[in-house]
């Protein structure tokens, strides 16, 4: 199956995951970074996890899952290695039209969890369909190092595009083009506020 590559706002929604060990508590901590309001119904949780809800940070249902736990969620994580209750998930979760993963089950899913590599709001997505998890996870660290100091270049340049918006388009457009060119990110590495300013009013007229 190809999978149509999506980023959905969970922010303030309700996911539901079914499972509390480490596979799961990897699967929650981007949900939890983006927003979304997560329920873990388990029968145990990880020590991590166990931490995470004594803090008020996810609501933990200590029991194994049973049809209807299902209600009123957005999206659901099956993060259990047992089969019959992955099968009961997915069926549920399609009755109710839910968007579904299945860790490890992509036959089950209607959605496949991409490897992430995430510098703030710079964020590139990995995916093997399923078929090789290690790979997309090679590829992960890989790009890890290529693309350290990308998520304060998205600030820069989200700042410039904000602060620049009467500019007409093509002159902006070109400006972005030449500024990319230029040593900035180099510059922002290094915590050169001042020549990274230098540049941006060089370009743009002001600084960021």
């Amino acid at each position: 199956m190809r999978y149509y590559p999506i980023n959905i706002a969970l922010s303030g929604q309700s996911v539901v995951v079914i499972g509390g060990g480490r596979i799961a508590r990897n699967k929650i901590r981007p949900l939890l970074a983006c927003g979304a309001v997560v329920t873990v119904i388990a029968p145990e949780l990880d020590k991590i996890l166990e931490c995470a809800a004594r803090r008020g940070r996810l609501k933990y249902v200590r029991k194994k899952y049973q049809s209807g736990d299902l209600l009123h969620a957005r999206l659901v994580i099956a993060a259990t290695n047992e089969p019959e209750v992955q099968k009961k998930v997915a069926q549920e979760a399609k009755q109710r039209r839910i968007l579904l993963n299945v860790v490890d089950q992509p036959s089950l899913c209607d959605f496949t969890l991409p490897a992430r590599v995430a510098c703030g709001d710079f964020l590139v997505t990995i995916s093997t369909g399923g078929e090789a998890p290690a790979l997309a996870k090679k590829v992960r660290q890989d790009l890890e190092k290529h693309f350290a100091g990308y998520g304060r270049l998205v600030k820069v340049l989200g700042n410039i595009r904000r602060k620049c918006h009467d500019m007409p388009f093509q002159q902006r457009a070109r400006n972005f083009r030449k500024l990319l060119d230029s040593p900035l990110l180099t510059m922002l590495k290094r915590g050169d506020k001042k020549a990274v300013d230098r540049l941006v009013k060089k370009y743009f007229g002001r600084k960021v």
